[in-house]
């Protein structure tokens, strides 16, 4: 191989071996809905949302202060389960879930989703992500969660604490050199 054919070898095999280290613009989004075909309403006969943790379903209660998730590219959302209870209830339902916040829509999704037996009689979805666009609510702000699900509508009204940063660090300590002459130690 001559010296101009290594040259032109080095940038290619320099991109496949980037490319296969998996690097990108950044962590991906929200995980993908856990989505099913064939939508039913069953007998529902009540309706919760509640926080998008995993582990035991806890319903928002209104008043109740909650803190928005910050996705891996800088998105800010509000990840929520919901709960059915009734008889005879689906495997797989049509759900449409919204944030409002000082009258406009801030966030939203409508999808069939998977539900699951929760072992008490109810069953639950796994979370669903409600990406706020640019209009994100500020600290302090009251929001309305609402769901709708197999003709139930619950709504939550929830204060707003705070957005956590992404790898958030407090500002560099000011040079000392700018400091004026009695602050400087």
């Amino acid at each position: 191989m001559k010296i101009n054919e290594k040259v032109k070898t080095v940038p290619i095999l320099l991109l496949l071996a980037l490319g296969s280290m998996g690097v990108t613009c950044g962590p991906p989004g929200p995980p993908p809905p856990d989505t099913c075909m064939m939508a039913a309403n069953g007998a529902i006969a009540t309706l919760e949302v509640g926080s998008g943790d995993s582990g035991t379903f806890q319903p928002f209660t209104d008043g109740q202060v909650i803190e928005f998730a910050h996705g891996g590219q800088g998105a800010t959302m509000l990840p929520i389960r919901l709960r059915f209870g009734g008889t005879m209830l689906p495997a797989c339902v049509q759900e449409t879930s919204s944030i409002t916040a000082h009258g406009t829509t801030v966030a939203s999704d409508a999808n069939p989703v998977k539900t699951y037996d929760a072992g008490d009689g109810t069953r639950t979805t796994k979370a669903i992500y409600l990406v706020i666009g640019f209009d994100e609510p500020q600290a302090g702000s009251i929001i309305t969660v609402t769901a709708t699900a197999g003709g139930q509508t619950v709504m939550r009204q929830l204060q707003v604490a705070g957005v956590p940063l992404p790898d958030a660090m407090p500002p560099p300590a000011p040079d000392a050199g700018m400091l004026p002459p009695d602050a400087r130690e």
